[in-house]
């Protein structure tokens, strides 16, 4: 190249044409998610389609959905005792059978808000376990993990409307005579007998195939929920084993 066109070619800090420094391309922002499914989408679709549902919620959390869905639970729980009291008939002499009455409503009222409180403890708690044990550098925010963790209850409240159904039919009705307190506590200790052998032969296979069943949803969502960096298989034995020592402390402390 003859001298002059060369000189003439470099720019005003001294460079030639060949060492300039190519435009760099504009960032362009990332354009938000946009959820794609409503409250009753996503509740029906946990269960058609789960992996599309997961990925929604994962994508766009929020903590009322799942305070929703915890409080159904709630619900059934409430539901439950009330199926269970139309199977207990007492019978005796005025005002005692009132007062027996009143005592045991009572106790089982204050046991459904005591169960309903422990629902979203145990809610919270377990999001906040299963977005420690699935962080994996991902650094997912707790709202996600308890999104997830929420709506994967969604199968649990399924099978447990189905053994609630299946449990009413086969539990027997118990009747107590306040007029003989003997007669009453062997009735009583029959009476817990065939709720355990009914407990072991229904209630904990449907509980185990609900477990498996939670436990794949929210592997999804972990999958999901991390962006990919916690693979699905580690979801679910985290909610595996998670749902495994709450099923086995509710068992030990329902005897």
């Amino acid at each position: 190249m003859p001298l002059r066109i060369y000189l003439t070619a470099m720019n005003n800090e001294g460079n030639p044409p060949s060492m300039q420094t190519p435009p760099q391309p504009t960032p362009q922002a990332e354009t938000p998610y946009e959820r794609k499914f409503s409250t009753s989408e996503r509740l029906l679709k946990t269960l058609t389609s789960p992996a599309q549902a997961m990925k929604d919620i994962a994508e766009a959390p929020n903590y009322t959905e799942p305070t929703m869905i915890i409080i159904i639970q709630a619900i059934l729980a409430a539901v439950s005792v009330t199926l269970v009291m139309q199977k207990i008939k007492i019978i005796g002499a005025e005002p005692t059978v009132s007062t027996v009455q009143t005592i045991l409503t009572g106790v089982l009222a204050f046991a459904v808000i005591f169960t309903g409180v422990l629902l979203f403890v145990f809610w919270l708690g377990k999001s906040l376990l299963v977005k420690i044990f699935c962080n994996n550098q991902s650094n997912w925010d707790f709202k996600t993990a308890a999104a997830t963790t929420g709506y994967a209850y969604v199968p649990v409240i399924t099978i447990g409307v189905i053994g609630l159904i299946v449990t009413f039919f086969l539990l027997p009705t118990f009747t107590i005579d306040v007029t003989n307190l003997d007669a009453a506590r062997s009735a009583l200790s029959d009476y817990q007998a065939q709720l355990n052998s009914l407990k072991f032969l229904v209630s904990l296979p449907l509980s185990l195939i609900g477990l498996a069943w939670q436990s794949y949803v929210g592997g999804l969502g972990v999958h999901f929920g991390t962006k990919g960096k916690c693979s699905f298989a580690m979801g679910f034995i985290v909610f595996f084993i998670l749902g495994l020592l709450g099923l086995a402390i509710s068992y030990v402390f329902g005897r």
